[in-house]
């Protein structure tokens, strides 16, 4: 029997990070350690993923119950505010919605994630 999408997602997002095709904290990336946990910028992370079905693939891995849930909005997504430098010398603020991975679900997702970026304040997030 076959992975599902899900499982497939957590699969690639592992070989992405390990791989350097997303690198976790840059500020052109989609996925972010902040106080909360792991950022997913959503869409653009299910999008890199799986381009054509990247709302199936957000809606299965939404399915295992390992983000938490907004404390305001009481939904799925959150909003977070990235400090970051565009063409060298610009700084901006830039809004950025996605799925938070609080800590303790992170070994479940990104079980070879460096504990030195898991221990480390993330200064880019506002």
């Amino acid at each position: 029997m076959g992975q599902t999408i899900d499982e497939t997602f957590i699969s690639w997002l592992q070989g992405a990070v390990a791989n350097d095709t997303v690198v976790i904290g840059a500020h052109d990336s989609p996925v972010h350690l902040d106080k909360g946990g792991l950022f997913l910028e959503s869409p653009a992370v299910f999008k890199m993923y799986m381009p054509n079905r990247w709302l199936d693939a957000q809606h299965e891995f939404l399915s295992l119950g390992l983000h938490a849930r907004c404390p305001v909005e009481k939904g799925n997504f959150h909003g977070r505010h990235l400090n970051a430098t565009k063409h060298g010398t610009l700084s901006v603020r830039v809004h950025k919605v996605g799925v938070v991975i609080p800590f303790h679900n992170l070994e479940k997702v990104l079980p070879n994630l460096p504990a030195h970026l898991v221990r480390n304040e993330v200064p880019q997030w506002a």
